[in-house]
């Protein structure tokens, strides 16, 4: 357990939604036992494990100078004892790719929030993931190839993506590749060109001491004396010339070999295409199951939606016919209000009338009284005329409104 808190470190260490939770960095060889060890003591904490893909761990082991089957072979047993570790504890571990992490920090930090987990930005350089040595393109690309060719890697490799985060690491390109290996080739003829033109240089120089120093002395003796002192300045410089070719050498027989591994990690990936596609039309078919499972559930739910239609449209009757009865009730108080104004009407009718008739009358008396004033007889008729007008007043302002 001692062990194990000093391999994680204090700051291995964050908070989630649920309280404690783990971070281990089990990219490197001894990265399942790490975990087993951790999962015996935690059983009960979750534990976030950075693991390596199969490509760069095959493509660090052709960078150390090993063949991309021993490097397969390693990254097998390495991601197997991974997976037992998982199965054992499937609720508290999960896994997330290194190189993914590397890539892309901000987005397993966005995962992990989305699942209540928080992180300290510092953890960005947690496992950074400790790249142990830089690889190349072609060198990531012959290890795909090589993990590509072997079912059982494939199967695994499946596997620990689908017990990680859902990150998507970037493919390698084969014309990126190509291009990469070709400017490396140019570049180290450069270099030959380079060597090969100092060499032209000392050799041009050494001829010119050599054309001076037998102008300045015709001995033979001062001569050799002089060739001596210049073969043991040069002696060094061969020396290191003859190291550094050597170097170079050794470095392409190592590319060219895993340049050949690659050629018959090839060779094996396009014999293993009819297998590959005997599984798709497995994946097809099953997928066919799925279909004409998902046609039946469309059908129960196309059933379930008609009955709720069917529901919906008595609920919608019933409000109609209920609208429909206000109505009616409604058209009939419209008609009796109708009846009622026909009624007041005729009877304004008739006041009217009434009136005129007492206008006349009014008429009348005034005109007699104007007769009975002129003669000066009798008392004013104002009076009596004022109680019919009043009447009509009333009955006006009794009256209903036109609408």
């Amino acid at each position: 357990m001692a062990d194990t808190e000093e391999a994680l470190g204090e700051r291995d260490r964050s908070r989630s939604g649920d309280g404690e939770i783990l971070i281990l960095d089990a990219t490197g060889p001894d990265g399942p036992a790490c975990l087993a060890g951790l999962l015996a003591d935690t059983a009960a904490a979750p534990v976030l494990v950075f693991y390596s893909p199969a490509r760069t761990w095959i493509a660090r082991e052709i960078v150390d100078g090993r063949l991309p089957s021993a490097g397969l072979a390693s990254w097998k047993a390495y991601a197997g004892a991974l997976l037992v570790c998982h199965r054992r504890s499937r609720r508290t571990v999960t896994f997330v790719s290194a190189s993914a992490f590397a890539r892309d920090p901000s987005l397993v930090f966005d995962l992990l929030a989305a699942r209540s987990v928080r992180l300290d930005p510092e953890m960005a350089s947690l496992p950074a993931l400790r790249e142990a040595s830089p690889v190349t393109r072609w060198q990531v690309l012959v290890a795909a190839r090589a993990c590509e060719a072997d079912p059982s890697a494939v199967l695994l490799d499946g596997e620990l993506e689908a017990a990680a985060l859902p990150l998507q690491d970037v493919s390698v390109d084969a014309d990126a590749a190509f291009l990469e290996i070709s400017q490396s080739e140019a570049e180290r003829h450069r270099e030959r060109e380079a060597e090969r033109e100092a060499r032209s240089a000392m050799a041009s120089r050494a001829r010119a001491r050599e054309a001076m120093a037998d102008a300045r002395s015709g001995s033979r003796d001062e001569r050799h004396r002089m060739t001596e002192a210049e073969r043991a300045l040069l002696l060094p410089q061969l020396a290191d010339l003859r190291a550094d070719i050597t170097d170079h050498l050794r470095t392409q027989m190592r590319h060219a070999a895993s340049i050949a591994e690659a050629e018959t990690a090839l060779a094996a990936a396009r014999g293993q295409i009819a297998d590959l596609q005997d599984r798709l039309e497995q994946e097809r078919a099953k997928a066919a199951d799925l279909a004409a499972q998902l046609a039946q559930a469309e059908g129960r739910i196309e059933t379930d939606a008609q009955s709720v239609r069917e529901a919906k449209e008595a609920i919608l009757l019933s409000q109609i016919v209920e609208l429909r009865d206000e109505l009616h009730d409604q058209v009939r108080q419209g008609e009796s209000a109708v009846r009622l104004v026909a009624t007041l009407r005729a009877q304004l009718a008739a006041q009217m009338q009434r009136a005129e008739e007492l206008s006349r009358e009014v008429s009348d008396l005034r005109t007699s009284r104007g007769t009975d004033t002129a003669s000066g007889e009798g008392p004013s008729s104002e009076a009596p005329a004022a109680g019919p007008l009043r009447s009509i007043r009333q009955l006006l302002a009794m009256s209903p409104r036109r609408q």
